[in-house]
């Protein structure tokens, strides 16, 4: 391209990168970062974005982090996708506590995660043993304006029944109320199933008639187990 006389742009750089990165190159992708400031095209946020997604696929998150932290220095700002790629990474990795953080510093951006983002996240911290700290990433979330669904609210309690504490599961269930969102058939078959196996009938059957009334219709199993 430079034989010819063509200088390519910040497009043709940021594609070229990506493609580097996706082949797990990212090395390769470095040296066209670098290459770039050499014949005076500045990176823009697609640019380095595309080179921390390689990174964090690979496996080396905190590089990633590391070369976020130098934006301002490199005047590039980091949007909703930078963000969300570095979570994700730190994610995959197992470095939930990072992940968290990530989240936090987005959300000060202006930026918020969608709901299967904050899911993901929060299936991880309870497969690690971590409910309680899944519940209050939920709530911080949640009181920061991220948009929090049934299906969050839910996998915090299908894992607090897991762990036997049905009184945090059903705690969890007012505050689902409180914030005016509305349980779904799993919601509501999982605590049953959890009522009815403690030998909670009665209040097992009191959910059951509560979830009959908004419309649900739970499976025979979960029925069987709130009348026995």
């Amino acid at each position: 391209m430079f034989s010819k006389g063509c200088i390519p742009d910040v497009v043709t750089y940021s594609s070229v990168i990506d493609k580097f990165c996706r082949k797990g190159k990212t090395d390769q992708a470095k040296k066209r970062l670098h290459q770039m400031y050499k014949h005076g095209c500045k990176p823009n946020t697609v640019s380095y974005t595309a080179l921390l997604n390689g990174l964090c696929k690979n496996g080396n998150s905190l590089q990633a982090r590391e070369m976020m932290n130098t934006s301002e220095e490199e005047w590039w700002v980091p949007n909703a996708i930078t963000y969300s790629v570095l979570m994700h990474g730190f994610r995959r990795e197992g470095k939930l506590s990072e992940a968290c953080d990530t989240v936090r510093e987005m959300i000060k951006k202006g930026f918020f995660p969608t709901p299967i983002e904050i899911n993901l996240l929060i299936q991880n911290l309870c497969r690690e043993c971590k409910v309680d700290e899944a519940k209050r990433f939920m709530e911080e979330c949640l009181n920061n304006g991220c948009s929090i669904n049934v299906v969050n609210f839910t996998t915090v309690i299908h894992r607090f029944c897991q762990k036997g504490d049905l009184e945090s599961a059903l705690s969890l269930l007012d505050d689902m109320y409180l914030s005016n969102k509305h349980p779904d058939v799993f919601t509501y078959t999982t605590l049953i199933d959890a009522l009815g196996k403690k030998g909670r009938t009665e209040e097992a059957t009191k959910l059951a008639m509560k979830m009959l009334k908004t419309g649900l219709i739970p499976p025979y199993n979960t029925l069987c187990l709130a009348k026995n």
